[in-house]
């Protein structure tokens, strides 16, 4: 499942009855976990009161990885030529991205999100909640890319971030989404990551390492897209974007409702 608009509430939080739910789906043999945009610390925080069983694609795919534990399975970086012609681009548009680093091969803990300097009070706001929750962030001078970059992330109005996004997407080596943020109105996501990374990608890599034979997809946003196109069974909350419910099998309650977790424990083959 997405995460933000689709399992968590419009608090941005697991509901209690979410999780009951999702435990007892879990505790009777089914294989759950998360496919979202956000790193390992938040997600891991996030789902902490729910015992995932199967691997979770977090940065949109850039990096799957148990969540409980840290393991990594698989991870995506950028090229450190590709990295810095992004970070260029930014720079030329008069932006500065976040991007996230991996320290360590063997430990999604070790991701670090750096930035160089705030661009906007919703950057801020972003650094803040980091720091809350305990997530490994840090301020730098100048971003190393000699280190893998698992993923480049700005969040932005349409008019700061769609130029960005138009001249990053025909650049080889790097895949970009952009998408509107849940819970900013006005607010686009653009997050780059390296090639043939995808929700998708690694929510099909998951499938295969637990060895699940039927994959049932759930997501609201544009970014959910791929990874629905690729479940055997894609399912939309109702507060999805419509371009979403279209290519969906089915449509459930809000995120607001428990639905999803409704849907899982109640599924049956």
């Amino acid at each position: 499942s997405d995460l933000d608009g689709t399992l968590l509430n419009s608090s941005g939080k697991v509901s209690d009855a979410s999780a009951d739910m999702l435990n007892k789906a879990i505790s009777s043999q089914k294989l759950f976990s998360v496919a979202t945009a956000r790193s390992y610390d938040t997600a891991a925080e996030l789902m902490k009161s729910i015992n995932t069983n199967a691997p979770a694609v977090l940065l949109n795919g850039a990096l799957i990885c148990d969540l409980n534990f840290g393991k990594i399975y698989h991870y995506s970086d950028i090229s450190p030529q590709t990295a810095s012609m992004v970070f260029n681009i930014f720079n030329d548009h008069g932006r500065t991205p976040f991007c996230y680093f991996l320290k360590n091969k063997d430990n999604a803990a070790s991701v670090t999100l750096e930035y160089i300097s705030p661009a906007t009070p919703f950057d801020k706001e972003f650094i803040e909640e980091c720091e809350n929750i305990g997530s490994s962030i840090e301020r730098v001078d100048n971003f190393d890319f000699e280190r893998p970059a698992l993923y480049f992330t700005a969040m932005d109005t349409e008019k700061i971030v769609l130029p960005i996004y138009k001249t990053v997407k025909d650049l080889p080596g790097c895949d970009v989404t952009l998408y509107r943020d849940t819970y900013h109105d006005g607010y686009w996501f653009l997050d780059i990551f390296a090639a043939g990374t995808s929700k998708a990608n690694g929510a099909l890599m998951a499938k295969k390492i637990v060895c699940a034979d039927i994959m049932t997809a759930f997501g609201d946003n544009l970014n959910d897209i791929p990874m629905l196109n690729a479940a055997d069974c894609a399912v939309a909350v109702s507060n999805a974007a419509d371009e979403v419910k279209e290519i969906c099998d089915e449509i459930i309650g809000s995120n607001d409702d428990d639905a999803v977790a409704k849907y899982i424990l109640n599924y049956s083959l």
